[in-house]
């Protein structure tokens, strides 16, 4: 009787929990008049038998699978937390652009400001006005933008792009201006290889807040103190296409 016990049980080990297994034994066990868990001699052929091993190998290789793919997720995790400190999202940004001309600006939960003057730290020293996008040099820091093969799109904010017919339509989102060029006509305007120094200063007490250091190995920064990270970021204008890492671009072909 007992090896017939053991047929069934190996049977049901391949298709239900662990958990419920030990709850079937105990229930059959009852049914024929026999406690299998008071008996250790049964307890050892049971486990033997490898009767719960197959579930927890199951429970082990779901866990497995679970690491793998949240670890391969990581780097987009981190786009998505660069984004944040690019913004100045749970904290305060500086950010210092080297271009044709040299640019501050201090960024706090999306609001941009420029500093006319010399940032130190977290302050400007110096005037601190709202930045505002009234001339074609105002978009050489623009952090929307779009490239699709020779034309660049800047925005002051999220934009749309559609290409028909290689031409290329960039409108801004929610009245945002947009301004359209060649790579030539960016170059001249804004410089060669724009590269821009962000300095992030995590707030502990905003639940908004990137934590760092960050947990997240693809979050790095060019300095070691906790609670402020260095990084740079270098515009990929002059690439055949690309867009900033914006959510609200698509692209149409005809």
């Amino acid at each position: 009787m007992i090896t017939i016990v053991f047929e069934i049980l190996m049977l049901l080990s391949i298709i239900i929990p662990i958990y419920f297994q030990r709850v079937l034994v105990h229930f059959i066990g009852n049914l024929m008049g026999y406690n299998f868990y008071s008996n250790n001699s049964v307890q050892k052929q049971l486990q033997s038998a490898g009767v719960f091993s197959l579930g927890s190998k199951l429970n082990n290789l779901g866990e497995s699978i679970q690491k793998e793919v949240h670890g391969s997720l990581l780097p987009v995790y981190a786009i998505e937390l660069k984004q944040k400190m690019k913004n100045g999202v749970g904290g305060l940004t500086t950010v210092t652009y080297y271009g044709k001309k040299t640019r501050s600006f201090i960024i706090q939960d999306g609001h941009r400001s420029a500093c006319y003057g010399v940032v130190e730290g977290t302050q400007c020293k110096g005037n601190l006005q709202q930045h505002t996008f009234t001339s074609d040099e105002d978009f050489c820091y623009a952090d929307s933008y779009a490239v699709v093969n020779d034309r660049i799109c800047l925005s002051s904010g999220s934009i749309n792009v559609q290409v028909y017919n290689n031409n290329v339509m960039c409108t801004g989102n929610n009245g945002a201006k947009t301004l359209v060029l060649s790579k030539a006509e960016y170059n001249q305007l804004c410089g060669e290889n724009l590269r821009a120094v962000f300095v992030y200063y995590s707030d502990s007490h905003n639940p908004q807040t990137v934590p760092i250091p960050n947990p997240n190995p693809y979050v790095s920064c060019l300095n070691k103190q906790p609670g402020v990270c260095v990084f740079e970021d270098t515009e990929q204008i002059n690439a055949e296409n690309t867009v900033s890492t914006q959510d609200s671009y698509y692209y149409g072909s005809n």
